[in-house]
């Protein structure tokens, strides 16, 4: 069923890329109204689902094709591809090709 949940929340594609937040938010609580699966979501998990709903309804507004992981996805990359606060939290890339991938 969430598999299912997931698919439907991507319009069928089941890829990240496509990720309908105010879809998601939707088919987890038909999933926890069906009572079918016992679906327990920690707070901060539904905080961080009703913010990300909430800005990508105002995005849609604007721009009917936006999808947040699209947009999200230079930022996420350089998340991983930079150490942070020089510790080793990120993975070991070449400047040149972090550089490449983020621009």
């Amino acid at each position: 069923r969430l598999r299912l949940a997931l698919k439907n929340a991507t319009g069928g594609t089941g890829k990240a890329r496509d990720m309908n937040f105010g879809l998601l938010q939707s088919e987890l609580a038909k999933i926890k109204e069906e009572g079918d699966v016992r679906l327990k979501t920690p707070p901060f998990f539904t905080v961080i689902i009703r913010t990300l709903t909430i800005l990508e309804g105002m995005a849609l507004q604007v721009d009917p094709n936006f999808r947040l992981v699209k947009g999200a996805y230079p930022f996420v990359l350089a998340q991983l591809l930079t150490r942070s606060g020089g510790t080793e939290q990120g993975l070991n890339c070449p400047p040149e090709l972090r550089d490449l991938l983020i621009s």
